[in-house]
Protein backbone atom coordinates (compact mmCIF):
# COMPACT_ATOMS: atom_id res chain seq x y z
CA UNK A 1 0.00 0.00 0.00
CA UNK A 2 1.50 3.46 -0.85
CA UNK A 3 0.24 7.04 0.22
CA UNK A 4 2.39 8.45 -2.65
CA UNK A 5 -0.21 10.76 -4.48
CA UNK A 6 0.92 11.10 -8.33
CA UNK A 7 1.09 15.00 -9.11
CA UNK A 8 -0.30 16.80 -11.81
CA UNK A 9 2.41 18.51 -14.79
CA UNK A 10 1.55 21.71 -15.65
CA UNK A 11 3.81 23.95 -17.49
CA UNK A 12 6.56 21.22 -16.57
CA UNK A 13 6.31 21.44 -13.28
CA UNK A 14 4.48 19.02 -10.34
CA UNK A 15 1.49 20.36 -8.89
CA UNK A 16 -0.22 18.89 -5.71
CA UNK A 17 -3.38 18.38 -5.96
CA UNK A 18 -6.18 19.86 -2.80
CA UNK A 19 -8.05 16.68 -3.34
CA UNK A 20 -7.33 13.18 -3.56
CA UNK A 21 -8.36 9.86 -3.99
CA UNK A 22 -7.19 6.04 -3.53
CA UNK A 23 -6.47 4.25 -6.43
CA UNK A 24 -7.10 0.62 -5.55
CA UNK A 25 -5.75 -2.27 -7.91
CA UNK A 26 -8.63 -4.55 -9.15
CA UNK A 27 -6.06 -7.24 -9.52
CA UNK A 28 -4.53 -7.24 -6.06
CA UNK A 29 -7.53 -5.00 -3.93
CA UNK A 30 -4.25 -3.21 -2.62
CA UNK A 31 -4.11 0.62 -2.50
CA UNK A 32 -1.30 1.20 -5.10
CA UNK A 33 -1.11 5.47 -4.71
CA UNK A 34 -3.21 8.08 -4.51
CA UNK A 35 -4.77 10.28 -7.52
CA UNK A 36 -5.65 13.91 -7.48
CA UNK A 37 -8.64 15.18 -8.36
CA UNK A 38 -8.37 18.42 -10.71
CA UNK A 39 -10.33 21.49 -9.75
CA UNK A 40 -11.53 23.86 -12.71
CA UNK A 41 -8.52 26.42 -11.77
CA UNK A 42 -6.56 23.23 -11.88
CA UNK A 43 -7.37 22.82 -15.67
CA UNK A 44 -7.27 26.26 -16.94
CA UNK A 45 -3.97 26.46 -15.58
CA UNK A 46 -2.96 23.20 -17.92
CA UNK A 47 -4.98 25.08 -20.89
CA UNK A 48 -3.46 27.99 -20.15
CA UNK A 49 0.20 26.21 -19.76
CA UNK A 50 -0.67 24.43 -22.87
CA UNK A 51 -1.46 27.38 -25.13
CA UNK A 52 1.61 29.16 -24.23
CA UNK A 53 3.62 26.02 -25.08
CA UNK A 54 1.89 26.33 -28.37
CA UNK A 55 2.84 29.33 -29.46
CA UNK A 56 6.79 27.61 -30.06
CA UNK A 57 5.53 23.66 -30.43
CA UNK A 58 4.22 25.38 -34.10
CA UNK A 59 7.36 26.63 -35.12
CA UNK A 60 9.33 23.63 -34.61
CA UNK A 61 10.45 22.23 -37.79
CA UNK A 62 9.10 19.25 -39.01
CA UNK A 63 12.55 17.27 -38.77
CA UNK A 64 12.97 18.36 -35.09
CA UNK A 65 9.22 17.10 -34.04
CA UNK A 66 10.07 13.76 -35.91
CA UNK A 67 13.05 13.35 -33.64
CA UNK A 68 11.21 14.09 -30.49
CA UNK A 69 8.39 11.45 -31.13
CA UNK A 70 10.70 9.36 -31.86
CA UNK A 71 12.84 9.43 -28.84
CA UNK A 72 9.13 9.33 -27.44
CA UNK A 73 8.79 5.59 -29.03
CA UNK A 74 12.23 4.83 -27.66
CA UNK A 75 10.86 5.72 -24.03
CA UNK A 76 8.32 3.69 -24.26
CA UNK A 77 10.31 1.04 -24.98
CA UNK A 78 12.65 1.29 -22.27
CA UNK A 79 10.49 1.61 -20.07
CA UNK A 80 7.84 -0.95 -20.89
CA UNK A 81 8.19 -2.96 -17.71
CA UNK A 82 7.92 -0.54 -15.47
CA UNK A 83 5.08 1.15 -17.69
CA UNK A 84 3.23 -2.54 -17.96
CA UNK A 85 3.26 -3.16 -14.03
CA UNK A 86 1.59 0.14 -14.03
CA UNK A 87 -1.44 -1.15 -16.38
CA UNK A 88 -1.52 -4.25 -14.11
CA UNK A 89 -1.52 -2.12 -10.96
CA UNK A 90 -4.14 0.22 -11.92
CA UNK A 91 -6.49 -1.39 -14.42
CA UNK A 92 -6.10 -4.95 -13.89
CA UNK A 93 -4.51 -5.60 -17.36
CA UNK A 94 -3.03 -8.84 -18.03
CA UNK A 95 0.74 -9.26 -18.48
CA UNK A 96 -0.10 -9.70 -22.26
CA UNK A 97 -2.15 -6.89 -22.87
CA UNK A 98 -0.01 -4.34 -21.38
CA UNK A 99 3.06 -5.56 -23.09
CA UNK A 100 1.42 -5.08 -26.27
CA UNK A 101 -0.22 -2.14 -25.82
CA UNK A 102 3.06 -0.50 -25.10
CA UNK A 103 4.46 -1.62 -28.64
CA UNK A 104 1.37 -0.88 -30.49
CA UNK A 105 1.67 2.56 -28.73
CA UNK A 106 5.40 3.00 -29.75
CA UNK A 107 4.90 1.66 -33.47
CA UNK A 108 1.81 4.17 -33.63
CA UNK A 109 4.28 7.06 -32.79
CA UNK A 110 6.62 5.78 -34.82
CA UNK A 111 4.04 6.15 -37.46
CA UNK A 112 3.39 9.37 -36.84
CA UNK A 113 6.80 10.32 -37.10
CA UNK A 114 7.34 9.00 -40.45
CA UNK A 115 4.57 10.97 -41.75
CA UNK A 116 5.85 14.47 -40.56
CA UNK A 117 7.67 14.82 -42.95
CA UNK A 118 6.02 14.17 -46.21
CA UNK A 119 4.90 17.09 -47.67
CA UNK A 120 0.68 16.75 -47.49
CA UNK A 121 -1.49 19.08 -48.56
CA UNK A 122 -4.36 19.31 -51.47
CA UNK A 123 -4.00 21.41 -54.47
CA UNK A 124 -7.53 22.54 -55.47
CA UNK A 125 -8.66 23.71 -58.58
CA UNK A 126 -8.71 27.49 -58.90
CA UNK A 127 -10.63 29.62 -61.21
CA UNK A 128 -8.31 30.86 -63.36
CA UNK A 129 -5.36 29.48 -65.28
CA UNK A 130 -2.97 32.28 -63.70
CA UNK A 131 -3.70 30.89 -59.88
CA UNK A 132 -2.43 27.94 -58.06
CA UNK A 133 -3.50 27.19 -54.23
CA UNK A 134 -2.21 24.71 -51.96
CA UNK A 135 -4.08 23.85 -48.57
CA UNK A 136 -1.74 22.38 -46.07
CA UNK A 137 -2.20 21.17 -42.48
CA UNK A 138 -0.73 23.23 -39.96
CA UNK A 139 -1.04 22.73 -35.56
CA UNK A 140 -4.50 24.06 -34.58
CA UNK A 141 -3.87 24.51 -31.13
CA UNK A 142 -4.36 23.21 -27.63
CA UNK A 143 -7.82 20.56 -27.24
CA UNK A 144 -8.93 20.30 -23.69
CA UNK A 145 -10.72 16.99 -23.35
CA UNK A 146 -12.15 14.92 -19.80
CA UNK A 147 -11.76 11.20 -19.84
CA UNK A 148 -15.38 10.23 -20.17
CA UNK A 149 -14.95 7.78 -16.72
CA UNK A 150 -15.93 7.77 -13.34
CA UNK A 151 -13.89 7.09 -10.65
CA UNK A 152 -15.86 5.12 -7.89
CA UNK A 153 -13.72 2.27 -5.59
CA UNK A 154 -15.25 -0.75 -7.25
CA UNK A 155 -16.72 -2.23 -4.16
CA UNK A 156 -18.85 0.83 -2.80
CA UNK A 157 -20.60 0.54 -6.24
CA UNK A 158 -22.17 -2.73 -5.34
CA UNK A 159 -23.36 -1.36 -1.78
Amino acid sequence: MSNNTVPFIINGQECNAHSTFDVVSPATGEKTHQGGIATEADAIAAVNAAAKAFASWRNVLSKDRREILLRAAKILIERQAELATYMIDEIGSSQQYANQSIVKSAELIKDVAGRICSLQGDFPACGSPDLSAMVTKVPYGVIFAIAPWLVVPYPSCLA
